[in-house]
């Protein structure tokens, strides 16, 4: 069983309209019920009209909030590397959750859609497994940043090594050591095993 629309949202667009500029505009829910009355508007007590206002400003709250995001996320993707565009996915992803599940609160087409979803033992299944696959990309997403910097700190390592390696060379060869004691030396380095002898 649905619950019937509040008196304001049974009220005609135009007029609903007029509630959300006027809020917009940081008028008070007495004022808006001044503003009615002058519409003729007297179907409308004051206290459904505060509960629409609470509505209407967590739903502007929601809306500024997503604003927010947006242009933070056009300014930082065309310079986010690509491991980190998965966890921007999850974080946007976790939001969208959020907001939607928030708005169970809401009257109309958005706040159906969430009463729903809480309601049917299926919808809520799928939303488990939407969550989950959420935490594993979070974590694979992990372990792909974990691997990326592991190889990037063996190349590092591998390349200092064999800068000191040739520079140990360089430096036996300056100091007068035979070309095979500054190879041995730079094997050393370089942590080889020296040449087995030829026969």
């Amino acid at each position: 069983m649905s619950r019937r629309p509040s008196t304001v949202a049974r009220l005609p667009p135009a007029v609903r309209e007029e509630i959300s500029r006027l809020r917009e505009s940081g008028r008070t829910i007495d004022e808006i019920m001044g503003h009615l009355r002058l519409m003729d508007v007297r179907t409308v007590s004051r206290s459904a009209m505060g509960r629409y206002v609470q509505r209407l400003d967590a739903a502007g709250e929601r809306l500024r909030r997503t604003r927010m995001i947006t242009e933070g996320l056009k300014s930082k993707l065309a310079e986010t590397p690509e491991s980190q565009l998965t966890s921007v996915n999850v974080e946007l992803l976790q939001s969208w959750i959020y907001d939607f599940l928030s708005s169970a609160d809401v009257d109309g087409e958005e706040g159906d859609a969430a009463k729903l979803l809480l309601r049917d033992p299926k919808n809520l299944t799928k939303f488990s497994e939407a969550v989950e696959r959420l935490t594993k990309a979070s974590r694979h997403n992990l372990e792909f940043v974990a691997r990326a910097e592991q190889r990037a700190a063996d190349r590092a390592r591998k390349a200092a090594l064999d800068q000191a390696a040739a520079e140990a060379e360089r430096g036996a060869r300056q100091a007068g050591l035979s070309a095979e004691a500054a190879s041995a030396l730079r094997r050393s380095v370089l942590g080889l095993r020296a040449k087995a002898p030829t026969a």
